[in-house]
């Protein structure tokens, strides 16, 4: 958590003709007399200063001096307010008794468009699977059920993996029929329960591969296999080009992992160099 520092100062003008001529508002450009604010090497009006440049801290609303908090969505609080950066979208907490849900937690925002049931995922699943046909990404299994999870059923389900604020989780299973050679697969994706919309789109394009490189059997090491799964991620953030999809995508590109994002970072390099259709062609074949 990066903190800022906003140090205001003020000064008198003593209304002296050689000092009115060098005191000019930064904001207004006209003289300054009387009692003026300092920020930098710039000075103000304090009437300009106030209505126009001052940060208001997005917690107590007053006017901000000295240590801050900053989020790019051009929010800004007080540091004293030990406040929480919203866990999907990366904007700042500004409620009170925020609580968190399966050990996460959201802005406003992010609470009012949280995916707690399997009954609106059908659209979003359908979405998923245009963009990938879009891009050559096909005969992904298409009727998957679904499942949204809390935090200690996911961790119950993914019980042999060792990967810190699990999401979402694909399992697949497969057996030999008795009366033909064809291998049959299962799957079932479990997503943890309360994800944005935005988010919970993401992390089921992320599973949505997983079963589909398990159902060509693809061979891979583990930080290919996830950085794979997150250019689908990717992809689908990507088409919804939304302030929040943009963080989401910036959290995937900057993730310092040496399983998902370095892996993520290899992975779209080498759709860089051959193109979606070279690509999915050579990781179909790594058997």
């Amino acid at each position: 958590m990066q903190t800022f520092n906003c140090r205001i100062l003020v000064g008198t003008s003593c209304n002296k003709t050689a000092e009115l001529m060098s005191l000019i508002c930064s904001y207004c450009n006209k003289p300054i007399t009387g009692e003026y604010i300092i920020l930098g090497d710039k000075k103000y009006h304090t009437s300009c200063f106030k209505d126009h440049i001052e940060l208001k801290c997005g917690i107590c609303h007053q006017g901000i001096n000295g240590n801050y908090l900053h989020d790019e969505w051009g929010n800004n609080v007080c540091a004293h307010h030990n406040a929480r950066y919203c866990d999907s979208c990366s904007k700042i907490i500004t409620t009170n008794n925020t609580r968190p849900v399966n050990g996460r937690y959201y802005c406003q925002s992010c609470t009012a468009i949280s995916v707690n049931s399997s009954v609106h995922t059908a659209s979003v699943y359908q979405n998923i699977l245009k963009t990938y046909n879009r891009y050559g990404i096909q005969q992904v299994p298409a009727n998957v059920p679904v499942h949204i999870v809390d935090a200690k059923a996911l961790a119950a389900k993914s019980s042999s993996l060792s990967t810190p604020d699990l999401l979402g989780l694909a399992v697949t299973g497969s057996k030999w029929s008795n009366f033909s050679p064809v291998k049959t697969f299962t799957h079932d994706i479990y997503i943890l329960g309360g994800l944005p919309v935005p988010e919970f789109e993401s992390v089921l394009a992320h599973e949505l591969l997983h079963t589909w490189l398990n159902q060509y059997e693809v061979k891979m090491n583990e930080a290919e296999i996830e950085g794979f799964c997150n250019l689908g991620s990717y992809l689908v953030l990507t088409i919804a080009a939304t302030k929040h999809a943009q963080m989401l995508m910036k959290k995937i590109k900057e993730d310092p992992g040496e399983i998902y994002g370095a892996g993520f970072r290899k992975m779209l390099a080498e759709v860089k160099q051959k193109g979606w259709l070279k690509f999915l062609t050579d990781v179909k074949a790594r058997k």
